[in-house]
């Protein structure tokens, strides 16, 4: 099992699934344990890898369906609740490439979720990363 987030349709079937609440990035946690008495170690492994690197994926993704920006800004309020998620970098590298795209995929969000992002993740203005993950 592998996400293949360079296809436009696969990367489009990803991106429609971006986790958006805590409940949804813990059950995709679940799976990366055993699930079934038939699992191998390496279908553990593989969907263990497609949860460890949910945000590269995403981020790849968005270069060939980037209306899906603001969505992935919002998935950040979940992301930075893995100690060692790269999130907050690759968010800031998003909006450093595209700064008025990101600061108008930011402004759609809900006035809660802005304040949030921009307190605890990223300044969009700026592209400023807050957030650091334990890895760096």
């Amino acid at each position: 099992m592998a996400l293949r987030p360079r296809d436009a349709n696969a990367a489009l079937g990803l991106l429609r699934n971006i986790p958006k609440w805590d409940c949804d990035q813990t059950e995709l946690l679940r799976l990366a344990g055993s699930i079934f008495e038939d699992e191998t170690d390496s279908d553990i492994i593989a969907v263990g890898r497609a949860y460890w690197h949910l945000s590269e994926n995403l981020a790849r993704a968005l270069r060939l369906h980037p209306e899906f920006l603001a969505a992935f800004i919002q998935y950040g309020q979940i992301a930075i609740l893995t100690p060692n998620d790269p999130y907050p970098s690759l968010v800031s590298r998003i909006c450093r490439a595209d700064p008025s795209r990101f600061e108008r995929a930011f402004k759609s969000l809900p006035d809660k979720d802005q304040r949030y992002i921009s307190s605890v993740i990223i300044q969009p203005q700026g592209c400023k990363q807050i957030a650091v993950p334990e890895a760096d």
